[in-house]
């Protein structure tokens, strides 16, 4: 199919536009062959906006799906390292969650649920110190980054792909061209 599309040029002839979620996103797809000049950036939004909340920030929050490439172990096993014990909450669910209940079983600052409702989620975003973005391959955009940034709640992400566009360093809010 690829080999088909390829011959016929469809990406470049038969599609008007593409949007990409970030400005890597976009070189990305420059260098797979997309006409650079066929492609918009425009970044998540979340509405509404649930507005800027302060919390008794108390942990570090991590919120996901519970997956190698989403950075869990390399987490995990960063929290048996720190010289001071910052106590963790893990919300999420997926194929490593047997590994974090037992990770989590080990370290009394870890604590490991199951997924919850989306407005409690925010709450907890709220009341976290810092919420943590450990993943390991390329992002599209989490949403989860965004809900930070509109919480204010600073971010410990892997600067990797798309997610070097989306942080700045000692900020927690990007402004969007």
């Amino acid at each position: 199919m690829l080999s088909f599309h390829h011959i016929f040029k469809t990406w470049q002839n038969k599609v008007s536009g593409y949007i990409a979620l970030t400005d890597f996103m976009k070189q990305k797809y420059i260098e797979g062959g997309f006409p650079a000049h066929k492609i918009a950036v425009r970044p998540l939004y979340i509405h509404p906006d649930p507005g800027y909340k302060q919390g008794e920030k108390k942990y570090a929050l991590y919120a996901g799906r519970l997956t190698v490439e989403k950075g869990l172990p390399f987490l995990l096993n960063a929290w048996k390292h720190l010289d001071e014990k910052i106590p963790l909450k893990i919300i999420g669910d997926g194929k490593l969650r047997d590994y974090v209940i037992e990770e989590s079983s080990q370290m009394d600052e870890v604590e490991y649920h199951d997924w919850t409702s989306h407005e409690e989620l925010l709450k907890l975003i709220a009341e976290a110190r810092f919420f943590i973005f450990p993943s390991q391959w390329y992002e599209g955009f989490g949403r989860v980054i965004l809900e930070a940034f509109l919480r204010r709640v600073p971010l410990i992400a892997t600067d990797l792909g798309a997610t070097g566009n989306i942080i700045e360093h000692r900020r927690t809010r990007k402004r969007w061209k």
